[in-house]
């Protein structure tokens, strides 16, 4: 992953981070999404987590990571 990448997921993983309940958790393909979504962009789940804990982590996660979607 590019530090240009990196700088991108933290700075997104950060917003999440700062408000954590206008955030879920998709469980179909563990996206982060605004809460106002009633299904996910990515994989048209709509089944999601909304418990700010597992949205904190995922973010911290997805901020570690590479991405795995390919646009």
């Amino acid at each position: 992953m590019s530090e240009q990448q990196t700088e991108d997921r933290q700075r997104r993983a950060a917003i999440v981070l700062s408000n954590p309940t206008g955030f879920k958790v998709c469980e179909g393909c563990e996206s982060i999404i605004r809460s106002e979504a009633s299904f996910c962009p990515l994989c048209h789940a709509y089944r999601f987590n909304e418990d700010p804990k597992d949205v904190i982590e995922g973010a911290i996660l997805i901020a570690m990571r590479p991405s795995t979607i390919q646009l």
